[in-house]
């Protein structure tokens, strides 16, 4: 008997074992869907789920706020007047369990406890029934579907201007057709022999892989002042600032000079007066000063020198970054110059525009002949 007791001891830790075992390979189960949800972000229109999700995920958090607060506001109701008579009501989790049930069409409670109660209960029961699935069942759940399709409209028309998954797939699935059957389509070249191709007339090895051939490519530095270096983050700021600074200066451009200046005359001479019908958005995207930056780093780069730093002393990147610092500020400086010089130069032509209107008075007065006596 105390072998027998032993055994179904060790027997029930076993079984205890593969219940643990069960749940978690359930759970790895579920952390591998989402897994699954997320790696579908590299097609637009597969990704539209988690996208989706994303973009509501504000809106939801406050919706569910107030409807936690409201469902339990429900539930604690329920138990304070139906608690002592229905089994359904008797502590907070089977109130909460009950009109979780309600939500998704289970009404045990109402035909079993609320339709049999007597007076004033009945009363009451009608109540908290019919008012729990209008606020909550009707309206707050119409709540949250609006949120969901709004934030769904916009990833879907953001996602409607990219390549369908068909549209992908179907040219592959022809090549890889068309290459398994070559006998019946002896005028069809194999993708993978136009890569190979592509390849040798780049002058690369043909039958390396694909890996292979898109490696990191080794890092690269601009050389200036002969002992300074520049980095392509450096040179993407230096880049982006340059684009901003000349159409700041530009009378093309919808920034500071052109909107200070108003509707004050300049002269003729001035070249931020003159009027153009250009395109007022033709500043560069971060995108084109980025594929400027790897042109240039990749046209006059040159590998780093493996010079260690000195500690007791800047960086040559801190002190590239405050000698950016310190054009930046003067930069500002000359553009604040130059917007004092604007103004200056309108009410020059102010006072310009008024002498010659007094000229023009006085040669007039001069041009009358006397009045003879």
């Amino acid at each position: 008997m105390v072998e027998m007791g032993a055994m179904f001891l060790e027997m029930k830790s076993l079984v205890e074992y593969l219940q643990l075992y069960m749940t978690f390979s359930g759970i790895n189960i579920m952390l591998l869907l989402g897994r699954i949800l997320k790696l579908m972000d590299f097609q637009p229109r597969l990704g539209v789920i988690t996208h989706t999700l994303a973009l509501a995920t504000a809106d939801l958090t406050h919706f569910f706020v107030i409807f936690a607060m409201i469902f339990m506001g429900y539930a604690f109701i329920g138990h304070v007047i139906f608690g002592y008579s229905s089994s359904h009501f008797a502590d907070i989790t089977a109130s909460v369990n009950s009109l979780f049930q309600n939500l998704l069409g289970d009404i045990t409670y109402f035909m079993e406890d609320f339709k049999t109660a007597n007076g004033l209960n009945f009363v009451v029961a009608m109540i908290y029934f019919y008012s729990f699935n209008i606020f909550v069942f009707m309206i707050l759940f119409n709540f949250l579907l609006a949120i969901i399709c709004d934030a769904f409209g916009e990833v879907k028309a953001n996602a409607s201007e990219s390549v369908s998954v068909s549209t992908e797939l179907g040219p592959m699935l022809n090549d890889s057709w068309r290459s398994t059957f070559r006998s019946f389509y002896r005028n069809h070249v194999p993708e993978s022999r136009v890569r190979r191709q592509l390849k040798i007339w780049r002058g690369e090895n043909p039958d390396e892989s694909d890996e292979e051939v898109f490696d990191e490519p080794d890092l690269k530095v601009l050389k200036y002042d002969d002992t300074k270096e520049l980095d392509m983050a450096g040179l993407k700021r230096v880049l982006r600032r340059c684009v901003v600074e000349t159409y700041q200066r530009s009378a093309e451009s919808n920034f500071l000079l052109s909107n200070r200046t108003g509707g004050g005359g300049g002269g003729p001479s001035n070249p931020f007066f003159k009027k153009k019908n250009a395109n007022k958005d033709a500043l560069a995207t971060a995108s084109e000063i980025e594929q400027a930056a790897e042109m240039l780093m990749k046209q006059m780069g040159v590998p780093p020198e493996g010079a260690a730093e000195d500690d007791d002393g800047p960086s040559e990147l801190e002190q590239l970054q405050g000698s950016l610092e310190k054009l930046l500020k003067a930069q500002q400086r000359l553009v604040e110059g130059q917007v004092k010089v604007i103004e200056g130069q309108a009410k020059m032509a102010d006072r310009q525009e008024r002498l010659s209107d007094l000229e023009k008075r006085i040669l007039g007065v001069l041009e009358k002949p006397p009045s003879g006596r």
